[in-house]
């Protein structure tokens, strides 16, 4: 205290002889707020990181889901034309055999009689 303040009988702390409420200082100062600003600016730099590598890979595992998908589609297409391909051949013989018994076409597909008989013209020839 100066020799001035103790002459007047008032200091900093007081005003008119009453002692007035001490603030509380801040705790956090000019350096701590450096380092934790330094510190949220990682933890940012890191979460951004780590962001775009999860969005990366969540992209990645969406195309090979597509991918997988169209495999898993194109397979099942193939099954089924095949199929459809066996019980269509089948079916073709059996119509050629009855069409050769009928004396319609030869062994090997050729068609041996011009005209058509009156049952496969009515349309109750069943191909």
């Amino acid at each position: 205290m100066t020799s001035a303040m103790k002459h007047s009988g008032t200091s900093s702390r007081t005003q008119g002889g009453t002692p007035t409420k001490r603030r509380p200082r801040n705790k956090t100062t000019k350096t701590k707020d450096g380092t934790l600003s330094r510190f949220k600016r990682v933890v940012d730099a890191r979460f951004r990181k780590v962001e775009k590598t999860v969005k990366e890979e969540i992209a990645s595992l969406r195309d090979e889901l597509r991918t997988s998908e169209l495999a898993l589609s194109a397979a099942r297409l193939r099954a089924l034309n095949e199929r459809q391909a066996h019980e269509g051949l089948a079916r073709l013989r059996a119509d050629l055999a009855q069409l050769e018994e009928m004396g319609i076409v030869d062994a090997t597909g050729r068609r041996i009689q011009k005209e058509l008989p009156a049952e496969v013209l009515e349309g109750s020839y069943d191909a």
